[in-house]
């Protein structure tokens, strides 16, 4: 997978990319019963490998007022490390599946919202430190 986030004053978005020899959301190898679940977890598993502190969650828990069935991924609220604190989700989920988007297309398109706890002025500083130095495209 390859990623690449816009950041603009105080939101962003995150694109993923299929690359040659990424797992498609379909198959043995994929959660038969929601391909979405997975591919959250792909795409977190690859970014927290990049440095970003994050973990997946449904959107309700953190009571969100949303349908429950929507995954996000999110900084911990206990965030020892000093990772930006953003969150990723997808906008479009009523009338999309980020999977078969995934699948059909190789791009996907994430919103991603940073000092999402506290007053963090310096997230998007963090942010593009993390990306520069594990070769995340960032565009101002």
């Amino acid at each position: 997978m390859r990623f690449s986030i816009k950041l603009y004053d105080h939101a962003g978005v995150l694109i993923v990319t299929r690359e040659q020899g990424d797992k498609k959301p379909r198959g043995s190898t994929w959660n038969s019963n929601n391909p979405e679940v997975d591919l959250w977890g792909h795409i977190k598993k690859a970014l927290v490998k990049q440095g970003l502190v994050l973990v997946r969650q449904l959107m309700w828990k953190d009571m969100h007022l949303v349908s429950d069935h929507i995954y996000y991924l999110k900084t911990p609220l206990r965030n020892p490390t000093g990772a930006p604190e953003i969150y990723i989700w997808d906008s479009t989920y009523a009338i999309r599946s980020i999977a078969e988007d995934f699948m059909d297309d190789g791009v996907i398109r994430l919103n991603l919202v940073g000092d999402v706890y506290a007053r963090q002025p310096t997230w998007r500083q963090r942010l593009m430190d993390v990306c520069n130095t594990n070769a995340i495209a960032i565009e101002l």
